[in-house]
């Protein structure tokens, strides 16, 4: 009989699937602890994904899963791609990127929060606490 996971029900989820999680896991840390480093990883294939990252509040980022599929030779690809990514989206260092505003928009649906003890939750629109993670992040002391 398969088993997927740990006893406890935790998997591993990686690659372009966990990219938007990730994003908004990685703001919403930074958002509630901003003098905190961040590293940023999920889904990352790309420049413009390293981008993405540094936008939201990471301060680094970090990459394996689209290596193990493509070989060590996307990280010199993507290094090499940084300059035409900042170009193509009108910046001009990665400390432009890591410095810029985002503009904020209503959310719809189901979003991620963190509640006061560090917990990640997942929350509907309407308020409703749909999931709660857990002491993933920052486990009470």
């Amino acid at each position: 009989k398969p088993v997927v996971g740990t006893p406890d029900g935790y998997v591993w989820t990686s690659g372009p699937y966990i990219k938007p999680l990730a994003l908004a896991t990685v703001h919403i840390i930074k958002q509630a602890y901003p003098d905190l480093s961040v590293i940023g990883g999920g889904g990352i294939a790309n420049a413009d994904d390293v981008l993405e990252f540094l936008l939201v509040g990471a301060d680094a980022v970090q990459m394996l899963s689209w290596a193990m599929l493509r070989g060590k030779n996307v990280y010199k690809k993507i290094i090499d791609n940084l300059p035409a990514a900042l170009k193509k989206y009108g910046f001009s260092s990665i400390e432009d990127v890591k410095s810029a505003e985002l503009e904020k928009q209503e959310l719809s649906g189901i979003f991620a929060d963190i509640d006061h003890q560090g917990a990640l939750i997942l929350r509907h629109e309407a308020g409703d606490q749909l999931i709660t993670a857990g002491d993933i992040f920052f486990p009470a002391s």
